[in-house]
């Protein structure tokens, strides 16, 4: 069942027009002032990956880089158009941040956006991966050793 798309040579809008099968194809014409002088248009494609495959093909920094911290209009913008485009997958909750902005509270998500929506897509690419959870860095013995001191035996 193809979907064509025409754009119209009188008034330029671009319409979608549905056929039964590839075997029935028509003639098309514009859906806004029903001129026939269309020309078929290259439809866009959506290309679907695994999780996994999409989440490493976010590029967090440039989504991040995309938000004024200063600005609440920016951070209200960038946090809604994150959750759209994340928060049913991540299980994160940027809509709900954009929210607090929107009614005037900063959200400590905001001291570090980046570091949040980072944060959220590591956690999702190791849970795809099944991979343990690794341990927070107030736990791990070398965060409490800067001169990496830890496990070496006295002799070294």
């Amino acid at each position: 069942m193809p979907i064509y798309e025409y754009r119209c040579n009188q008034c330029g809008k671009v319409s979608s027009l549905f056929f039964r099968s590839f075997s029935v194809v028509g003639d098309a014409a514009c859906s806004q002032c029903s001129s026939p002088d269309v020309a078929r248009v290259i439809s866009r494609v959506a290309v679907l990956k695994p999780k996994l495959e999409r989440l490493e093909s976010l590029d967090v920094d440039r989504a991040a880089g995309a938000v004024n911290q200063l600005d609440p209009s920016s951070v209200e913008h960038w946090a809604r158009t994150t959750g759209r485009e994340v928060d049913g997958e991540l299980g994160t909750n940027f809509q709900e941040m954009a929210d607090k902005v929107s009614a005037g509270e900063r959200p400590t998500e905001l001291y570090d956006p980046a570091y949040a929506y980072r944060y959220a897509v590591e956690n999702k690419k190791r849970e795809l991966r099944g991979e343990p959870e690794p341990p927070a860095p107030w736990e791990h013995p070398a965060a409490n050793d800067p001169l990496g001191a830890v496990g070496l035996s006295e002799d070294e």
